[in-house]
């Protein structure tokens, strides 16, 4: 790629059960920026597993054309209940051919024949190395996702087509996570992102800035949910200690009683990710005032690129 040559925005798709998001950002040399956000409702039917992928292809292609995001490259979520990530260390003798090494790590944890299975990765920054476990200097940390195959064509299935393509398929957990630590860098000793949606809920904790676990949970924020469930639930993620921080994002972050509910569960202030906070926008970002905590996945899946090996 030449100097002068004007990078593509990299977009991010969020297909939620009320709603589907999206975020187009772009790198330049000051950081990233914002180039157009937007949302429209999915008019999901009440049983979830009930998806009428047509109209929900239409949803996401009319809100994409809708931003003038055409021939693009997008990332979409792989949902957590459907992913395994683990955190692997390889040796570094290995980085000429990591992606086969990763690959026959990943064959020691899949769940399933590695031939149903996708697989990707991201190095872990190497700058906090000596701050974390992996001290070894002959071993690099990798953060490897994985899920079924038909997951993520069924995923890719409702983005692809008119010039768009699927160039990553990521999972909820780890977008988040990208998306924390680029906007709250000095934050991010001991945190949890809990992304409440009205179905389900993703939880990611942050330990010395890095990624340590990420689980799905079957109970969203939906008018029906006890919230002393959906509490008990995030509880069981991490059984043993506390985060100093909790960060809310999802469709339903402002349920009613939630914030108080998490925040004395943990002992730990409950506020709102705010996913821009570090990112640029101008008069020519359109959207900017939509990018608040609902669109931290979106965000994040747009980040996809920015840690990669």
């Amino acid at each position: 790629m030449g100097f002068l040559t004007r990078q593509r925005p990299t977009v991010g798709v969020d297909v939620g059960s009320a709603f589907v998001r999206v975020v187009a950002l772009r790198r330049t040399r000051d950081g990233w920026s914002l180039v157009a956000a937007g949302e429209a409702p999915r008019n999901a039917p009440e049983d979830p597993a009930d998806i009428n992928a047509a109209n929900v292809r239409a949803t996401v292609h009319r809100l994409l054309d809708d931003l003038k995001l055409r021939r693009v490259s997008v990332a979409v979520a792989v949902p957590a209940g459907a992913a395994i990530v683990r955190r692997l260390s390889v040796p570094t003798d290995s980085l000429s051919d990591l992606a086969r090494h990763v690959d026959f790590e990943a064959e020691q944890h899949l769940p399933f024949v590695p031939e149903e299975a996708c697989v990707s990765y991201q190095v872990l920054d190497r700058r906090r190395r000596t701050a974390n476990r992996s001290t070894d200097p002959t071993t690099l940390d990798v953060l490897l996702g994985a899920a079924r195959r038909s997951e993520v064509a069924e995923r890719a299935s409702l983005v692809v087509g008119r010039g768009r393509r699927v160039g990553v398929a990521d999972v909820e957990g780890i977008a988040l996570a990208n998306a924390f630590t680029l906007n709250y860098p000095d934050q991010c000793d001991s945190a949890w992102l809990v992304h409440v949606g009205h179905r389900s809920t993703v939880v990611s904790v942050i330990e010395r800035g890095e990624l340590t676990a990420t689980r799905g949970v079957g109970l969203g924020a939906a008018d029906d949910t006890n919230l002393k469930d959906l509490v008990a639930a995030i509880r069981q993620i991490a059984a043993v200690g506390n985060p100093e921080r909790l960060f809310l994002s999802g469709g339903a972050w402002q349920a009613e009683g939630l914030s108080s509910r998490l925040g004395a569960e943990f002992g730990a202030p409950a506020e709102p990710f705010d996913p821009r906070r570090r990112i640029r926008t101008s008069a020519a970002s359109r959207g900017a005032d939509l990018v608040g905590p609902p669109f931290a996945l979106a965000v994040g899946l747009a980040l996809r690129g920015r840690r990669d090996a």
